[in-house]
């Protein structure tokens, strides 16, 4: 409210026109909402200022990761009505936002817990794309002070004192244990401002060799915008490179490979690359395997692989890189032919049948229980992220004749029974406690039963069938998921 007023003070006393909107959002998550959306509306009527306002749909408030979906969902909607606005006009437009000081601090203490890149430390800028932020230089208190000297009122989302959201519990419990050991807030701010200039220099040093080596070698580079593909040689030039360089190019070459659904960064509202540097490291490393111009010999040309996300596919044949999209359906509820593949294992009286989507390859082995096979499992304790069990297996027990299992991906309300748990648990904490990283965790596939995840392959099988494991007259199934 403090930019609405301020914008509202500012035009008033402007000499030129300014065409201002009121864009509000109504995310429709607390008993608030809708009064706030009024208060709003108020506002806009006494300024004479044309208002859009935007309800959030209702089954998305249901569905897992509804931040991200909301930051993405304002800024299509926001740029939407900034585009229509500007059709024709002349002069500059921007979408301006009431990000302020401790919204900086926040942003770089968020972006050194999540892991970025140390080239990618820079917070909020002033102008920023379609965006603009006035009162970034401004503490929030100074705001407070603005509005309560006019005597105008303003509403606070509550939801922003409840600290299981990472921001709340940054910006409640982290922050102010940070600036006692910096020396207060002031002291925080220029030190973390110091880490952002050096994050600058090392991004314009990136971009600067990424760009050399782009102008001196044009055709590194294949694109089959049709196949939604790319290809490069990792040549020797490419590997004398800074491994910083090398992953600058890499994720330019999965950009270009066709339109990814980038993230939208939480504090920027902008487009940021899809890619984690984990990911990026691991795609790194398939790049630098053997091949032709390594010097190795022997396996250079067979294919190695590796899948990015639920959109991309990375595959390594001798010295030439391969990147393009997969398109892998993750509801299977879907029924269609076209989608799914329906897979019928048969094995003398025994049989099941397993449904998975087509870009997914399935390979079932059945064996009696108290084989070598069953022997070897030991599911009593969690196989972290970095652990591959037979490749990409996992060894089911106690499933009964006629079952009929699918292959799909997480969705909302799903939970897993872990061997070495006494009950079930969410399954998006099953996932953090084996360490899976968040951008992997839409592209983990599960193994389902009746509506029930029963396997999260590699990784583990649920309580049920762990229990059944070595009962005589029990049949074991290996189930091997990869890619095509």
């Amino acid at each position: 409210m403090t930019l609405l007023h301020s914008i509202a003070a500012v035009r008033e006393n402007w000499k030129a026109p300014i065409n201002t909107h009121i864009i509000h959002f109504n995310h429709k998550a607390r008993i608030e909402s809708d009064e706030e959306e009024t208060f709003v509306r108020h506002w806009a009527d006494v300024y004479n200022m044309p208002i859009h306002v935007f309800a959030f749909p209702e089954m998305d408030r249901r569905s897992i990761g509804f931040q991200a979906r909301a930051r993405e969902w304002r800024r299509h909607h926001g740029q939407q009505v900034l585009r229509n606005l500007w059709q024709g006009c002349s002069g500059s437009a921007s979408i301006l936002t009431g990000h302020h000081a401790e919204d900086q601090v926040e942003t770089r203490v968020m972006r050194l817990l999540r892991g970025t890149h140390l080239s990618r430390l820079s917070a909020m800028q002033s102008k920023e794309g379609f965006y603009a932020r006035p009162l970034i230089p401004l503490r929030k208190s100074d705001l407070i002070g603005y509005m309560r000297e006019r005597g105008l009122e303003w509403r606070e989302d509550v939801s922003n004192t409840d600290c299981k959201y990472t921001r709340n519990a940054v910006r409640l419990r982290l922050l102010p244990e940070m600036e006692k050991s910096a020396g207060g807030w002031e002291a925080l701010h220029r030190r973390l401002l110091d880490l952002e200039q050096q994050s600058r220099h090392l991004r314009n040093w990136i971009e600067k060799e990424t760009n050399d080596f782009m102008t001196a070698f044009p055709d590194w580079l294949q694109e089959f915008p049709n196949l939604n593909r790319v290809e490069v040689i990792i040549s020797n030039p490419f590997r004398k490179l800074s491994p910083l360089v090398q992953t600058e190019l890499l994720r330019i070459l999965v950009d270009r490979c066709g339109s990814p659904s980038h993230k939208v960064c939480e504090e920027t509202e902008e487009l940021a690359p899809f890619l984690s540097h984990r990911q990026t490291e691991r795609l790194l490393s398939l790049a630098l395997s053997a091949g032709e111009e390594s010097g190795d010999s022997g396996n250079a040309h067979v294919p190695s692989a590796l899948t990015l996300s639920r959109e991309f596919r990375a595959v390594k044949e001798g010295s030439k890189l391969i990147i393009h999209r997969i398109n892998l359906k993750t509801d299977t509820s879907v029924t269609t032919v076209d989608n799914f593949t329906f897979q019928n294992v048969q094995s003398g009286p025994y049989s099941i049948s397993i449904h998975h989507p087509q870009d997914i390859q399935i390979s079932v082995e059945r064996h009696t229980c108290k084989c070598k096979v069953c022997d070897a499992i030991d599911y009593s304790k969690p196989r972290h992220g970095s652990i591959s069990l037979r490749g990409g297996s996992v060894i089911l027990c106690g499933i009964p004749t006629g079952a009929q299992l699918g292959v799909r991906f997480r969705k909302a309300g799903d939970k897993f029974h872990p061997p070495w748990r006494s009950e079930s648990i969410r399954l998006k904490d099953f996932l953090r406690e084996i360490s899976i990283p968040v951008g992997d965790r839409d592209s983990v596939p599960l193994i389902d039963m009746d509506g029930q995840v029963i396997a999260v392959p590699p990784y583990t099988a649920s309580q049920f069938s762990c229990s059944s494991i070595g009962e005589v007259g029990n049949s074991c199934i290996v189930v091997k998921i990869g890619y095509q």
